[in-house]
């Protein structure tokens, strides 16, 4: 388990050092644009999709053995890359295609291949350390995947309080490339132990009837959940899909609402990636995986926390409604990936789970940061994904009880036309909101806001709606038409609205008939 365990964090560190890294080194030659940051996403989680691809591909066709001499040669080969190429980024300026393709082109020319590597490290190890416990006890190798992000996680604070300040981008090179010399090293004496292991289990007398269709009933160790999912059809990767998409693609919207809206500040984007990260950590570890339902129970809260301020954005005091893009994003995220990580499937079918995530990750980066530039005149994705993730929760619900907030309304309840249903646990629901969102109003009445009153009429009308939201599908579908209303319709017309890779241009006409830009 250790030199798994190391493998996976060494390789987890070095990405997530990278990325800041890469970013620092790539932003300059595009004009500093937020939208950098998305397209730098785009390409890591785009990556991370080919990497897992590779590990699904390897593991199920290659087995063990082979997979794991072949990662060793790709770990040398992508050495030799960073080893061979220049020095700096002249060779690879910014050229003349479109900007989000040429962000792309210069990552994939820079870093490409040893991303490649790292990205596939956390599936495949993990199936190693399965295939070598096999017909053993083990901790639960979905374990290693909150250790990897862990790692994630660790390398991220790391980087703006101790890498960045101390070490010359230059230098971070060098170390980041020695450092990946070391993961190499580590990955040949993670090759040795499976292929030892491996020989072991050939070397092992023929097992008995009752030994050989062990696997197919399960053994004496696997969970209810283990045998209850054996089989994983369409619709459970759909859910998988749904539950990794929704979180990725708001870690990028809401990082280009507070850096584009709000306000542009050095290493702003760190704070929702670092929420992002943790929300893996509490959904795939033991101890934390009891923050889920907490998580869950406060979602339609926060949700709608988020979405309020799209119809008065301009007047919220900004620390207040940072911390309340930051700890809303956290909750929706958890409550989302805890639900992905209940529906886990047993371990040797771990790397297509991990597989159909990472589909789910590339598509929510892609939306936000390539399609919704191109699709959408105004931000559109960000409301877009607000009610999607309220979506998300009731369609990946258990089957309610009779009498729970979730549980369908009878048809003799709807002839007497009895709406308590919609009210139950309103209490939850209503009351963190109303707590923050009081907070919010004695700020702006304190800061003589002029955006007060329209912030307070919106503050209500998303209380009015989590009040009868207790049937998640109504409460999911009720916010989709408000967030609709507030993007579509109330807004004032505008003379022009142009968007493109570096954000929304708007000419209004203000009421003193001046026109605005």
């Amino acid at each position: 388990m250790a030199i798994f365990a190391l493998g996976i964090g060494v390789s987890a560190f070095l990405l997530f050092w990278l990325e800041p890294l890469i970013g620092q080194i790539v932003l300059p030659l595009f004009g500093g644009t937020p939208a950098v940051w998305a397209t730098v996403l785009v390409f890591f989680q785009g990556t991370l999709l080919l990497g897992y691809l590779y590990g699904h591909a390897s593991v199920t066709r290659l087995g063990p053995r082979q997979g794991a001499a072949l990662h060793v040669a790709l770990a040398v080969a992508a050495l030799a890359w960073l080893v061979l190429q220049p020095g700096n980024s002249e060779p690879i300026e910014a050229g003349a295609l479109p900007a989000t393709l040429d962000v792309l082109r210069v990552l994939a020319l820079r870093v490409g291949p040893p991303v490649f590597v790292l990205t596939a490290t956390t599936p495949m190890m993990s199936a190693w350390y399965v295939a070598r416990r096999r017909g053993t006890t083990g901790r639960d190798p979905y374990g290693l995947y909150a250790l990897s992000n862990a790692a994630s996680l660790g390398a991220l604070l790391a980087y703006p309080f101790l890498i960045g300040p101390t070490v010359g981008l230059s230098s971070q090179l060098s170390l980041w490339t020695a450092g990946f010399a070391v993961l190499s090293g580590i990955f040949a004496v993670a090759a040795m132990v499976v292929w030892r292991a491996s020989r072991a289990s050939h070397a092992r007398p023929r097992p008995g009837r009752q030994e050989a269709i062990a696997p197919l009933i399960g053994s004496a160790t696997e969970t209810p959940e283990d045998t209850d999912h054996r089989d994983i059809g369409w619709k459970r990767r759909g859910r998988w899909l749904l539950l990794a998409s929704i979180p990725a693609g708001l870690l990028a919207a809401v990082t280009n609402f507070i850096a584009v809206d709000l306000i542009a500040a050095p290493l702003l984007w760190i704070g929702p990636l670092v929420l992002y990260l943790a929300s893996f950590i509490v959904a795939f570890s033991e101890r934390g995986r009891r923050w889920v339902p907490g998580a869950v129970l406060l979602a339609p809260a926060v949700v709608t926390l988020l979405w309020v301020p799209i119809g008065s954005a301009g007047g919220w005091p900004l620390i207040p409604l940072i911390a309340i893009e930051w700890g809303a994003f956290a909750i929706i995220a958890t409550a989302l990936h805890g639900r992905l990580a209940q529906d886990r499937p047993r371990p040797q079918r771990l790397t297509e789970f991990y597989l159909v995530q990472s589909v789910g990750g590339v598509s929510g980066g892609a939306f936000v940061g390539v399609l919704a530039p191109s699709l959408f005149p105004g931000i559109w994705e960000y409301p877009i994904l607000l009610a999607g993730a309220l979506a998300a929760l009731a369609l990946t619900a258990s089957r309610p009880i009779p009498g729970s907030p979730s549980a369908p309304i009878s048809r003799s309840a709807r002839r007497r036309l009895n709406f308590s249903p919609f009210f139950v646990g309103a209490r939850m629901r209503v009351g963190p909101y109303v707590a923050v969102a009081a907070v919010v109003v004695a700020i702006m009445a304190a800061e003589q806001s002029v955006a007060l009153e329209v912030a307070v009429r919106w503050i209500l009308f998303g209380g009015l709606i989590l009040l009868v939201g207790a049937q998640p599908r109504f409460l999911a579908v009720a916010t989709a038409l408000a967030l609709a209303i507030a993007t579509l319709v109330i807004p004032a017309p505008a003379l022009l609205r142009d968007r493109s890779f570096f954000g929304v241009t708007e000419v209004i006409r203000s009421s003193e008939e001046q026109v605005t830009v």
